[in-house]
């Protein structure tokens, strides 16, 4: 029954993994526990049990951080846990089939590619294991391999720590692989210490203010119609415009008085504005004269209805201190139940006398490849005006802030509803604001931002670790299944004593 007690361990280490509620030590604990029951349990009946134990963890830990309610929550938490649990079932078949090392690298190289996978094809990079990472001298490490190199290293302590325990401590095998894996472990702190110390930002810094108004009322009015009916009416539109009309005005205003009080960057929160369409070249036009009279920079985060379309725009106006648009950026990637019309995927970058500025918007940046566009370009700063919920902070905030780390670009992320924070390129923050512990009708966040990042190796190479993976696992499978055939291939003495027999 000692197993079972295991299992026990790994569901409750998994519960506390993911989600807002991590506590760093346990997402490294739950893998090894999770490996123990499995190694020690019949395949499939092993893996069903393990399943269901960690499709409840998950369903613990993602509860008011995922929008979905009710059946549909639970029905996306199993789907996603079935997907993260994959690594566990490809380690089962294959590790107990290879010796020694070879076996340690399985678990690892599944969970890597595992995430790899997951973070292109499902809903972003949401419940990767380095999420759940808060030492700054490991994520260093993010600058190299990415994600990846995180999930890695969790799986191959904990399938390095199973083969010590079926080893009862012994072995030359076990020694050697224990030595490989702190060595490895001991560079990778090391050089994350060293990249701290000798990489820190030193460059001049400028100061942004990023606003978030009081606007949920503004919305219901104007935008929630087009996601309940499919568009905005006419008669809608009238209603709404007085409402978004005195929102734009406190915006300026506030944009105007941030810029008297010395930011020379105004970053609005995710569709702040609630614009009409037939009101968007008036409004535009006069945030252009305010950003010329103030000589700023002024990155106008905005929703554009157009009474009768099923869908919003969900966007970002960058205007320079002349008054001219630089860009208009629509989000590339809307949350799966927010109608807005999709970008081509493309992040702008603008370079400025405060350094190479990039942007995109909330969601986005849970995508570490369109967010790497700006990492290639040699962005210094990365804007990010989001819309959360209370159920998502600081998740998603920290979730963000690792792309600083990745492409080595400090991070500015203005919420509404959630947890605004600023952060420079090594993952250290600057400055943070929660928005939902404010009754001010406009929350500000101020943060003096380095003007010059530094370029990454992950940048550069991008997602060499995971298809590194792919080779090794791979590889492995195909060791396991030479193994398997040797195994089952009868012996010729075995086969010639009958034959001997008959004649």
């Amino acid at each position: 029954m000692s197993r079972f007690v295991w299992l026990a361990i790994a569901a409750g280490c998994a519960a506390f993994s993911v989600g807002n509620f991590t506590a760093p030590v346990l997402a490294w604990l739950g893998p090894i526990f999770m490996l123990r029951f499995l190694r020690q349990s019949s395949s499939w009946q092993g893996a069903a049990a393990g399943l269901a134990a960690f499709v409840v963890a998950q369903d613990i830990a993602w509860r008011g951080a995922i929008i979905f309610q009710g059946v549909t929550y639970h029905a996306v938490v199993a789907g996603v846990a079935a997907v993260f649990f994959l690594p566990y079932i490809v380690d089962r078949l294959l590790a107990p089939r290879l010796k020694g090392f070879a076996a340690t690298l399985v678990f690892p190289s599944a969970l890597a590619l595992t995430e790899f996978a997951w973070s292109n094809v499902g809903l972003g990079s949401w419940g990767v294991a380095a999420y759940a990472q808060t030492d700054l001298q490991l994520l260093q490490m993010l600058s190299v391999t990415g994600l990846w190199g995180v999930a890695f290293l969790i799986g191959w302590v904990a399938a390095v720590v199973n083969l010590i325990w079926e080893a009862g401590g012994q072995g030359l095998t076990a020694r050697r692989a224990v030595l490989l894996l702190a060595g490895a472990a001991g560079t990778i702190i090391a050089l994350g210490a060293l990249r701290l110390a000798l990489d820190a930002p030193s460059a001049p810094t400028v100061r942004i203010a990023g606003i978030s108004a009081e606007n949920l009322d503004v919305f219901k009015a104007a935008w929630a119609p087009v996601n309940a009916a499919g568009g905005l009416s006419p008669a809608g539109a009238e209603r709404a415009r007085p409402l978004t009309q005195a929102l734009q005005r406190t915006l300026l205003e506030r944009s105007r008085q941030e810029a008297r009080a010395g930011a020379k960057l105004v970053l609005w929160s995710e569709a702040n504005a609630l614009v009409l369409k037939d009101d968007e070249a008036r409004f535009i036009a006069e945030a252009g004269r305010l950003a010329a009279a103030e000589r700023i920079y002024l990155f106008m985060a905005m929703a554009t209805i157009t009474p009768g379309r099923p869908l919003a725009e969900n966007k970002m106006v960058a205007i320079d201190p002349t008054g001219a648009v630089r860009s208009t950026y629509l989000k590339s990637r809307p949350t799966p139940v927010e109608r807005s019309v999709r970008g081509d995927g493309r992040m702008p970058v603008m370079d400025t006398p405060y350094g190479r500025i990039a942007w995109a918007i909330c969601y986005d940046f849970d995508y570490h490849d369109l967010i790497r566009q700006a990492g290639r370009a040699g962005a210094d700063i990365l804007l990010d005006p989001s819309w959360d919920s209370r159920g998502m902070a600081p998740m998603h905030s920290n979730m963000a802030a690792m792309r600083a780390i990745e492409n080595g670009a400090a991070l500015v992320r203005m919420v509404n509803d959630g947890r605004s924070l600023a952060v420079d390129h090594q993952g250290r923050v600057l400055a943070a604001m929660d928005d939902f512990r404010s009754s001010a009708p406009v929350s500000v966040m101020v943060v003096e931002a380095p003007t010059r990042g530094t370029r990454t190796l992950y940048a550069r190479f991008g997602d060499w670790l995971p298809w590194t993976a792919l080779f090794t696992l791979g590889g492995l499978g195909v060791m396991a299944f030479r193994a398997r055939q040797g195994a089952v291939r009868p012996r010729s003495d075995t086969v010639a004593a009958p034959v001997q027999a008959a004649l």
